[in-house]
């Protein structure tokens, strides 16, 4: 059944090119839905056969005016990092497209865009996002060139599958010795966890203290980016153990014990709150 209904709403999906195409009708009645439906899937197939029933101010909304439309929207449905992101995204689209208008915007436009962006040495998987972006601010016309690109297989950029290389005795001598004339304090035993645990930059922002067990001398990692690798525990070695009691006395210094629900490397741009005490 292509509509249906989800609380009081009617919804409709269909599927064009090998592409699932469910949005919500915004209306009670199943009717309109149904006209809806109807009416999505006419546009779509119009828009691939170049058969525009565009009205003239449609035709002629530039990129940059569409982005920011859609940049609105997008700000009110996500969290600020998502939207940080996306906003780098349409920095780059803008800079390249941003003058021409949504009916000019072909697959060969979108692939000529890759070609610069690549000469401007950013990442396939950079690329792909920024594309993947430029499509939905298009809406339905970007669908049609969504699909011409998969067709040709030019949709999306190969991606760097590489996870670079380790850090020559050297190389990490020279981090050391840097970080150890830092003027902050916390710089040292941040490098020193990282290069003796490989944790994630998150999993090191959100450590707590009571996720250290100095007798057991084990670390339990928090939430993590993935399942596997939230809770798992790592094993700390001489140095990082004697480097973090050094770093827990200047800390107790500051702030008083340590409770476990402190930060570890509490810091930001507004003040952090610790009980009654601010960093």
């Amino acid at each position: 059944m292509s509509v249906y209904r989800r609380g009081r709403t009617y919804w409709y999906k269909f599927r064009f090119g090998n592409r699932l195409i469910r949005v919500s009708a915004k209306t009670h009645s199943k009717t309109v839905a149904r006209e809806a439906e109807k009416q999505h899937k006419r546009d779509l197939e119009n828009g691939y056969n170049n058969i525009s029933e565009d009205t003239r101010s449609q035709r002629v909304v530039t990129l940059r005016d569409a982005a920011k439309e859609y940049s609105t929207g997008y700000a009110l449905r996500h969290t600020p990092k998502s939207v940080k992101y996306s906003n780098g995204c349409i920095t780059h689209l803008v800079q390249h497209i941003g003058g021409k208008m949504i009916i000019e915007i072909t697959d060969s436009v979108v692939e000529a865009y890759q070609l610069a962006r690549m000469k401007e040495g950013a990442a396939g998987k950079t690329i792909n996002e920024e594309v993947g972006e430029l499509l939905r601010i298009m809406g339905d016309p970007g669908d049609v060139v969504r699909l011409k690109l998969k067709k040709a297989k030019k949709l999306r950029l190969r991606q760097r599958v590489d996870c670079g290389r380790a850090l020559t005795c050297e190389e990490e001598h020279r981090i050391l010795c840097a970080a150890r004339s830092a003027k902050s304090p916390v710089i040292y035993p941040v490098i020193v966890l990282g290069l003796n645990t490989g944790m994630r930059d998150s999993e090191i922002r959100n450590l707590k203290w009571g996720q250290i067990d100095s007798f057991k001398q084990i670390l339990t990692v928090g939430k993590s980016k993935t399942a596997a690798g939230s809770g798992r525990t790592i094993p700390l070695n001489t140095h990082l153990l004697h480097t973090l009691a050094v770093y827990k006395s200047w800390y107790e210094s500051k702030l008083g014990l340590v409770q476990p629900d402190y930060f570890v490397f509490p810091g930001g741009k507004a003040a952090i709150t610790i009980g009654q005490k601010q960093w």
